[in-house]
């Protein structure tokens, strides 16, 4: 036996990368270093990130070598020049931006204006007692490049609006959506304008330990006329509008134990890890599938259900969209279950201008 002194001592440690400042580090496109948060002298919310690695410590290919087998190496490099947009980076969002970082997508757009919180802690990738307070999107575009540190990732710290989501789907391959439950106003419009520019939409709904998914590819069937979307409609009633829409069957709320845990009116919504990590399973699925041109993809009017809960996994199909009569039905009942009389007016102008 050899003792301690005989054993030849290997050095296995990871060569070690430069020491960021403080920080993720982002260049604007003149080559000017910024910090997240900064504004041009232009008062643009966006910018472009730049490498944070010391020359010669990251490798593309030697990080993402063991995608291959399931993917090919020409696949591999058309991923490294894709760019997708994801908009907002609680519950879902962050955790789609982790899995695409490590299938090797090169590029993104993020949108986020909120930081973490305690609530957050239960389901969300970046929320932890040391981001607390934290900027989402600092602290999402960090971890992702310590992924992959030659990504280029495209801000939006002010979140979106009507004035520059257009800006943040340019060059966009794929929209992801990820936007709060409550912004669905602003969800039409976006959706609206990727089907109008020929731009795959991937939206999944986390329903407690399941996961509902819906994609609208150029050429399916309209957003607009999948969800037969109501001008002059409460919000609750438009969000009814959406959840139907992605889980038209509505059968996971079956394993809701408390049914006064979910106010739409309060915006208070319960939500498990289990459902997010489902969604950022086969939504991202579905990303790659639509990026390599490789696997069946059932869009709209067709949506795929997950059901740990139920053990189940189902298609649901509904031609016509919301002028199907069972999605019609569907409707009426969330909206006399969870909604009540609230909901039914139109919204008063008062509360159209709050909007």
């Amino acid at each position: 036996m050899l003792s301690d002194a005989t054993v030849p001592r290997v050095d296995r440690s990871l060569p070690r990368m430069a020491e960021p400042e403080s920080g993720p580090r982002w260049t604007t496109a003149a080559g000017h270093p910024r910090r997240c948060g900064d504004e041009d002298t232009a008062g643009q919310s966006t910018f472009r990130s730049g490498p944070t690695c010391a020359e010669g410590a990251f490798d593309y290919d030697t990080a993402f070598k063991r995608n291959l087998g399931w993917i090919t190496t020409s696949e591999q490099n058309a991923l490294r020049h894709k760019r997708i947009a994801i908009g907002g980076l609680g519950g879902v969002g962050g955790s789609y931006l982790i899995a695409l970082t490590r299938l090797g997508i090169g590029s993104f757009a993020l949108s986020d204006l909120d930081g973490f919180d305690l609530s957050n802690f239960n389901r969300q990738y970046g929320a932890s007692t040391a981001t607390l307070g934290r900027s989402k999107l600092e602290v999402m575009v960090e971890a992702a490049q310590s992924i992959n540190p030659e990504i280029t990732v495209e801000v939006f710290p002010r979140g979106l609006d009507e004035n520059n989501y257009q800006e943040f789907l340019k060059g966009a391959d794929v929209y992801l959506d990820s936007l709060d439950l409550f912004a669905t106003p602003l969800r039409w419009k976006i959706f609206d304008y990727c089907h109008a520019n020929g731009i795959a939409v991937v939206t999944a709904a986390p329903i407690g330990m399941s996961s509902s998914l819906l994609v609208f590819t150029p050429g399916s069937m309209s957003p607009r006329k999948y969800f037969g979307v109501s001008t002059g409609e409460s919000v609750e009633r438009q969000i009814a509008r959406f959840l139907i829409g992605v889980n038209p069957r509505m059968k996971a709320r079956r394993g809701l134990v408390k049914e006064d845990g979910l106010d739409v009116h309060g915006r208070k919504l319960p939500s498990l890890v289990l459902g997010i990590e489902m969604c950022t399973a086969v939504a991202c699925s579905t990303v790659l599938k639509l990026l390599i041109g490789r696997g069946k993809v059932r869009s709209a009017p067709w949506t795929c259900h997950f059901d740990a809960l139920a053990n189940e996994q189902y298609f649901t199909w509904r031609p016509f969209g919301f002028r199907n009569p069972l999605q019609k039905l569907m409707f009426a009942f969330i909206c006399r279950r969870y909604l009540g009389a609230k909901s039914n007016p139109a919204p008063s102008a008062a509360r159209r201008a709050e909007r």
